[in-house]
């Protein structure tokens, strides 16, 4: 063994061309994504050589993450989770890309149905794992006794929520889902009137220490909308994995509506105008966007960023918002493709240069229009994919992942993998 010292210049040279580990409050240096999962390399190629228009049914997912939760009396009907995920629930069907992570995030509850939950799951397909970031707190799926809320919630910076600080009585995302890979933080919006749900707000004014529900309500923070509505933005760290609770400034966010982070602007788009919400301002700004919109309800919608603009589908209804000329059209007013957010979920694919409807809606007569299609914005085209491969059921949600040039659709057990258009070489 060689025992010689070594001389202190060498020390010196050695320190400046070695690399410099990062410090924990560098803000430049990438969060570490946690849990650490290992790549399955062999799926990876198979997804790699998926040809153009072609379904691939993955293998079963493993799960990873905060699972101790799921199964427990306060939890109902979860004790599949770790076996096959979160489940797709109806009325909360997209899933937030989060490029910094190179995961999906997805959270929301059903429509009146089996679990009423605010816990967190991320998808990554490079190991076709879902992890749990954050397991439920006690669901509250209706009304609620002073008991629960004694045990369950707080009422803190003027927002009931519970003492982990997540939603106490959570519900739909509808389209309302969106990740800044910016600040890091995924965003929840709260539409108004759903922030403060609650059957007896008695029984939660006892549970917290109040006389009754008035003296509550003096102490309650309800937002920028009204009494017994709130419009909130509920943000959550997947690196910290904990909620945070936005409320000043946010955009008026009703029912079935969407939101997209806007990466060139780090700014979040509401729909149904042109909000512009800056997390770092806590401000929304309103441009009064020319045109109009068509359509009413459960929206669905998405974002290119090299010709920024949205596409927003309501119905058989096409609109598109322009950043460029702050306008909107009505770009096809009786469309092939339906879609509306309980049960369809809506893309763009970077490579393909299209908008990806993946639906089960029925058009306005009735017919149905379940399927998948592409709009090409540049055309005002839609078309029918009709894709080959593996013969993807109809139903639950999805994302574009562009790390690996494919759609990927979770139906609650089962995922899948779609290739619009393989990228130049």
């Amino acid at each position: 063994m060689n025992t010689r010292p070594v001389p202190l210049v060498g020390l010196a040279l050695v320190a400046l061309l070695s690399p410099v580990p990062a410090c924990a409050g560098d803000a430049a240096a990438p969060p570490q994504v946690e849990p650490e999962l290992a790549p399955d390399k062999e799926l990876l190629a198979k997804i790699e050589a998926l040809p153009d228009n072609t379904w691939m049914k993955l293998p079963p997912v493993k799960t990873a993450g905060d699972l101790a939760w799921c199964g427990k009396k306060e939890c109902p009907n979860t004790e599949n989770m770790p076996k096959f995920g979160p489940s797709a629930r109806g009325y909360s069907l997209k899933m937030a890309w989060a490029a910094d992570r190179k995961r999906a995030l997805y959270c929301g509850t059903y429509h009146q149905a089996p679990n009423v939950t605010n816990d967190v799951w991320e998808y990554d397909l490079a190991a076709n794992t879902w992890v749990c970031l954050y397991g439920s707190d006690p669901s509250l799926i209706s009304g609620g006794t002073p008991e629960f809320f004694q045990k369950n919630a707080v009422l803190r910076d003027g927002v009931v929520q519970t003492p982990r600080g997540g939603q106490v009585r959570a519900i739909h995302t509808w389209s309302g889902l969106t990740y800044d890979s910016d600040r890091h933080r995924m965003y929840w919006f709260v539409p108004k009137g759903r922030g403060c749900t609650f059957t007896d707000h008695n029984a939660l004014a006892m549970g917290l220490g109040f006389q009754d529900e008035k003296e509550l309500l003096a102490k309650w923070r309800t937002g920028t909308v009204g009494r017994y509505t709130s419009t909130y933005i509920w943000s959550f760290d997947p690196y910290a994995k904990k909620w945070e609770i936005l409320t000043e400034g946010v955009p008026v966010f009703d029912e079935g509506q969407s939101a997209e982070y806007i990466s060139d602007r780090k700014m979040v788009w509401a729909s149904w105008g042109a909000q512009m919400y800056d997390p770092d301002k806590k401000a929304t700004t309103d441009p009064k966007a020319k045109g109009k919109t068509a359509g009413v309800g459960e929206v669905v919608a998405a974002y290119d960023p090299e010709s920024k603009t949205i596409a927003m589908v309501s119905q058989n209804k096409t609109n598109t918002y322009s950043f460029a000329t702050n306008e909107w059209k009505v770009v096809q007013d009786n469309a092939i493709a339906s879609g509306a957010d309980m049960r369809s979920y809506m893309a763009y694919d970077l490579v393909a240069k299209k908008f990806i409807l993946d639906t089960i809606d029925k058009g306005p007569q009735g017919q149905n229009q379940s399927g998948l299609y592409l709009y090409d914005l540049a055309r005002n085209e839609w078309t029918e994919a009709k894709p080959q491969g593996d013969a993807a059921p109809p139903g639950g949600g999805g994302y574009y992942d562009p790390e690996r040039n494919v759609t990927v659709k979770y139906t609650g057990r089962d995922t899948y993998v779609y290739r619009c258009k393989r990228a130049a070489k």
